[in-house]
């Protein structure tokens, strides 16, 4: 016997979408300049709503129907953890920071905060207390990435999800200037200086202090790990030059990068939807 679907039940979610999603982008727009510039992602999300729009459906498929808690890994100020939480209708919002001032911020917001090294700590909660768990810009400030993967496959339920972004090492960028002898901006070397980068960055860009970025994955690195650890990549994307330079780039840049960032193994940076299977 042929089955069919119910026209009411697509109809219905389609429009659970749409009403999420104009909800995301109008928390989206009403976050100020601090928290902006103190979170990629944000800019990255605010300068590409359509790409915000495509994470968001797609995490809203992926996750089980239970919405208890989700987890920020490295929440910063809350700004982000708030935006996913409240948009995909989460019901306990947690964050982990190193940072005891931001942690505070984001505790004002409503997050159940917690100070610890992402990278060294054993996180506070018990075995799969998380239905969602997330990882935005982080990775990029750790010396490996063991403790943090390995402690989100620990508190996550089966069948629960991840999003994880971080730069891409195997960036088209980054190709490059290796290429002609430099340093990826990426990979910082001095907590005094941007040292070996080059000159066309400083002349984009007007914060040129270093980040503490000590490290970068490729995407087929951070996909085989995290398989090794008990995950299926449901969804990849790549960025490009986001958040946009303080100075345009060109035509001829921008044309390169938005080409180039359509395949994630190439783009500065990438977001991967992920779910633990065991």
């Amino acid at each position: 016997m042929q089955s069919h679907e119910d026209p009411t039940d697509t109809i219905s979610a389609n429009l659970v979408g749409s009403i999420q999603g104009t909800h995301g982008n109008a928390l989206l727009d009403s976050f100020g300049i601090t928290d902006v510039l103190s979170s990629g992602t944000l800019q990255l999300f605010k300068s590409d709503k359509r790409l915000f729009s495509d994470v968001l459906q797609a995490t809203e498929k992926s996750l089980p129907s239970t919405r208890d808690r989700m987890l920020d890994m490295g929440c910063g100020y809350g700004a982000l953890s708030h935006l996913l939480g409240d948009s995909l209708r989460f019901k306990e919002i947690f964050g982990i920071d190193f940072d005891e001032s931001r942690a505070s911020v984001a505790s004002q917001r409503g997050l159940k905060t917690f100070v610890r090294d992402i990278g060294e700590d054993r996180f506070p909660f018990a075995d799969g207390y998380f239905d969602f768990a997330t990882s935005f810009g982080v990775l990029d400030h750790i010396k490996n990435i063991d403790n943090p993967i390995s402690e989100m496959r620990r508190v996550v339920k089966p069948r629960g999800c991840v999003v994880i972004s971080t730069t891409n090492l195997s960036s088209w960028v980054n190709r490059l200037v290796l290429l002609l002898g430099y340093q990826p901006r990426n990979l910082e070397i001095s907590k005094k200086g941007l040292f070996g980068v080059h000159a066309l960055y400083k002349h984009l860009y007007s914060c040129t202090e270093p980040m503490a970025r000590i490290s970068s994955i490729t995407l087929r690195a951070l996909e085989e790990f995290l398989n090794f650890n008990g995950f299926s990549i449901l969804k990849r994307w790549g960025t490009g030059l986001i958040p946009s330079p303080d100075r345009d780039p060109g035509a001829l840049m921008k044309t390169v990068d938005k080409f180039l960032s359509k395949r994630p193994s190439l783009a500065v940076r990438y977001i991967i939807l992920a779910k633990k299977m065991r």
